[in-house]
């Protein structure tokens, strides 16, 4: 390529989805200043990376338009934004190889932002078509934001387009971050000094100082919540609980410390998933395992080490030291008195727990050992080898005493019966062989597997025997018979490992596409999955005493501890995947008020039962809206025709219809006596009926658009109404007088209703926002700001100090009425939220969507929350160093 000017330092190529990626990198690229001082021993070099070109234009019939082109051509470097989306973009791909075509492929930078490269699988595959033609030297590789971080991404692609040591140029950075960090706290310090001294001289000392320490509390929340979060995303979650519980408040009630609305999403997030994260290793780990206790567990690495961990506070009790390569297996003895691990280096180890000493090293077995335990007797030392048999190797005399020998290939796992004298072994010859360990002869083979299997385990029963295989799936098998009982499939790739948890109901799973998966057993399969390692994980197991917790081993160098029932509790979605409800737009979801039912609105009316989700009514002429009677008795419906039915539950029986609408029915309102049905639809007026005789008794004129909702106050006294003509109105109900219009919203209001007190009113609307009105002054108390998409409702939880809002970005979000940001955000749903409730206790809140999905979330009280999170870190608060480094003082 000829030396010359351009135009632009790089041109960045994205798929239209991927648009939030290419304005983050351009905008990271062109505020990033070169440091100074690698600009004087490099004169050449710019002191800012900009003008930066982001395409913006779309392309007609495929062809690269002439700005486009020219673009291109006065483009130094081309950046491509990598996902499995811009892989299928013919867009994306032309705009490479116009850079190939012209000479320039070695000034192609790929920047992964999700995906595999080269993967042959079109679901993961992120290279478009024209960078997987430049195979052997021309070969690129891309910069992984996933493998790197967002940061050390960004400064990456500096490094590259400037020929700079990424190391050094990451080194300044952090350097310069942590500066700017300290300037903020000492402009915060020195504003508030201000501050103090100001208000001593104008005003009473004692109340100024008391506002200004209660500002500088807040000021110091939100920046340790800003760190909580940043700890949270980088997979630190448990450091972050223990940050983020030393600036809320010990006691709701109390005034200690102020109440900050990020704190309590910070909160809820560090608890959310992951309990802790342990990293002190300086290579990947191959394998993790938990004592009998619980208590503890080693991990095992390619730094040569195996660990001893504290599993309650995350801290290295002994390092063990002796091999001279990775350590590929490392296993407690069962009386948890000693430790045998395996190597790369060909040696075989036992260990003291308690003092940390190689007892005896075993050299003499051939072969590398896949997997390496002590018998539950203690008197062997039983190896799985290469060469496709196992061993057993006496501790006392360190000869081969025993040799089951069968395999035809490398035995890559095997396991002891906890209930006899049975083995079970894996290997890569595709099958499993059931060993009697006295006779030394195979009682049974299992093969279903169509590749080789990497780990295999008995249940605690003994009955039941899980292997993991490279073909991607997981199969559980009974001892009793050759045909395997159930095969589980998810996984994308490789499964490493595979154990039960202490009931025999689970199955937690590990693989090389980086995810940890929790299986059901007795559920149809039922799967959670754990996002959070970069790399591949390479076992996973249950603690022993509480399956609420999994251990997991990466190749990124950590180990991970996660929380299950958190998990489940976030993210449970009510409604078996194969059931046909799930493939149609549900528009509606009400819990009864006695909390017993839930009903859903799509083509068809569903009424479930809450604690099971089982099916106990399907009414086929239901419509877009279902709500419940106040004495749960009954539900109200709307029908194909635009009328309103009423239906008696225990009866099964239709008792009251309301006539036709000439339009579709946009909501319908029980009175909270029960005696009345509200309805509106997309005409300008609502109705009121009696609710035992379908007669209408009012309507309610003065909306000049269609109106949207219409809800009772809680004292029946009055409604409140929205509308597309930008209004609120609050009637009332005997008389029909619009006794006050409310506007503030720029556009239609699709909800709104009283808080439980009737001191509240909460409004949603298509401008993106919702907002909190006085009921008396009508006044605007606050907005609330951080949807992307019409807010499709907004509604008050039962004690009335959270409001939870849905919205067309397919998120639900839970604000708390006393702060000013979101406290929690959901993102389950991949269309529009169309529904959301709280149950009547409050513990639980449902949402639905367009796409055929419902989800049901605890709700923890915050209180609960600081109380528990409290306890769990009582034994293990922040350091010294910890405190310094996040300004806690």
């Amino acid at each position: 390529m000829t030396d010359k000017e351009y135009k632009y330092y790089a041109f960045i190529s994205y798929k239209r989805e991927d648009e939030r990626w290419a304005k983050w990198l351009q905008n990271k690229l062109m505020h990033y200043r070169i440091p100074t001082s690698i600009r004087r021993a490099k004169p050449d070099l710019p002191k800012n990376v900009h003008p930066v070109f982001r395409d913006s234009t779309d392309l007609s019939g495929g062809v690269l338009a002439e700005a486009i082109n020219n673009a291109l051509d006065n483009s130094r470097y081309l950046i491509v934004i990598c996902s499995p989306r811009a892989a299928q973009s013919r867009w994306v791909c032309k705009e490479v190889q116009h850079f190939i075509d012209t000479g320039r492929e070695k000034y192609i930078i790929p920047f992964i932002v999700e995906g595999t490269p080269n993967s042959n699988d079109v679901a993961t595959e992120c290279f478009p078509e024209a960078l997987r033609t430049l195979a052997g030297s021309r070969e690129l590789l891309g910069i992984n934001i996933n493998e790197m971080g967002r940061d050390a991404a960004a400064i990456k692609v500096v490094a590259r387009m400037f020929g700079l040591e990424f190391n050094d140029l990451w080194r300044r950075y952090e350097r310069y971050r942590r500066r700017r960090i300290e300037l903020f706290a000492l402009i915060m310090l020195l504003i508030t000094a201000i501050a103090i001294g100001v208000g001593v001289y104008i005003a009473n000392q004692n109340s100024v100082l008391t506002a200004t320490n209660r500002q500088m509390q807040i000021n110091q929340a939100r920046f340790v919540s800003e760190k909580a979060m940043q700890l949270i995303e980088s997979g630190y979650s448990y450091n972050a609980a223990r940050l983020i519980i030393k600036v809320l408040p010990s006691n709701l009630s109390d005034t200690d410390k102020p109440y900050v609305s990020q704190a309590e999403r910070a909160i809820r997030e560090a608890n959310e998933y992951e309990i802790m994260t342990f990293d002190k290793h300086e290579s990947g780990v191959y394998c993790a395992s938990f004592d009998k206790s619980g208590k503890y567990f080693i991990s095992a690495s390619g730094d040569k080490t195996i660990k001893l961990w504290d599993a309650t506070n995350g801290n290295v009790i002994r390092t063990f030291t002796g091999h001279k390569q990775g350590v590929l297996c490392a296993s407690f003895s069962d009386d948890n008195r000693h430790i045998v691990s395996s190597s790369h280096d060909l040696t075989i180890k036992l260990w003291d727990v308690g003092s940390g000493d190689c007892i005896k090293t075993f050299q003499k077995v051939t072969g590398v050992f896949q997997s390496v335990k002590i018998s539950p007797d203690g008197n062997y030392i039983v190896v799985a080898t290469s060469n496709g048999d196992i061993q057993f190797w006496s501790i006392s005399n360190e000869e081969c005493v025993k040799t089951l020998i069968g395999h035809t290939g490398a035995v890559s796992s095997f396991d002891f019966n906890p209930t006899n004298n049975t083995l079970i072994s894996a290997s890569s010859d595709k099958t499993l062989k059931l060993w009697d360990i006295e006779t030394e002869q195979c009682i049974m083979t299992y093969s279903e597997h169509t590749d080789k299997i990497n780990s295999v385990r008995f249940s605690p029963s003994g009955k039941l025997i899980v292997s993991a295989s490279s073909d991607k799936t997981i199969k559980l098998w009974s001892i009793e018979t050759e045909k395997s009982i159930t095969t589980f499939n998810g996984h994308t790739a490789s499964v490493s490992y595979a154990s039960f948890s202490s009931d025999d109901k689970y199955i937690v799973s590990s693989s090389h596409d980086n995810k940890v998966k929790r299986w059901s057993i007795t559920n149809n399969g039922y799967v959670i999955t754990f996002n959070g390692h970069a790399s591949s994980v390479y076992s996973a197991c249950f603690n022993p005493n509480n399956s609420n917790y999994i251990l997991s081993a990466s190749y990124d160098g950590t180990v991970k501890m996660w929380n299950i029932k958190n998990k489940i509790s976030t993210s449970k979605n009510t409604i078996d995947p194969n059931n046909a409800v799930n493939r149609k737009a549900i528009k509606s979801i009400k819990y009864s008020p006695n909390g017993e039912y839930i009903a859903i609105a799509y083509t068809d009316i569903l009424i479930l039962d809450a604690k099971t989700q089982d099916i106990i009514q399907h009414i086929p002429d239901g419509y877009s809206n279902v709500v419940f009677s106040p004495d749960s008795k009954y539900i109200a419906y709307s029908s194909t025709n635009n009328t309103i039915k009423v239906l008696d539950i225990a009866k099964k029986q239709t008792i009251v219809t309301c006539p036709g609408n000439k339009f579709s029915i946009n909501s319908i309102e029980f009175s909270p006596d029960g005696k009345y049905l509200l309805s509106t639809s997309y005409n300008k007026d609502f109705k009121l009926w009696d609710a035992t005789s379908g007669k209408e008794i009012r309507t309610y004129v003065g909306h000049n658009d269609s109106v949207n909702s219409a809800k009772f106050s809680p004292d029946g006294r009055y409604i409140v109404s929205t509308s597309d003509d930008n209004t609120i109105r609050i009637w009332d109900v005997n008389n029909g007088i619009d006794h006050q219009t409310v506007t503030g919203h720029k556009i239609g209001v699709t909800y709104a209703e009283f808080s439980p007190c009737q001191t509240y009113i909460v409004s949603s609307s298509y401008d993106y926002t919702i907002k909190l009105w006085d009921v008396n002054t009508h006044e605007d108390i606050k907005t609330f700001n951080g949807h992307n998409g019409d807010v499709t409702a907004a509604i008050f939880s039962p004690d009335g100090k959270y409001i939870l809002s849905s919205s067309f970005d397919k998120s639900v979000r839970l604000w708390n009425i006393n702060g000013d940001h979101e406290v929690k955000r959901i993102n389950r749903h991949n269309h529009i939220v169309t529904g959301i409730d709280f149950s009547p206790d409050g513990q639980y809140f449902i949402s639905c969507s367009y796409d055929g999905s419902i989800s049901i979330h605890e709700f923890k009280h915050l209180q609960e929350i600081i109380d528990e999170t409290r306890e769990r870190f009582k034994d293990n608060p922040l350091t010294a160093q910890e405190r310094r480094e996040y300004y806690i003082e």
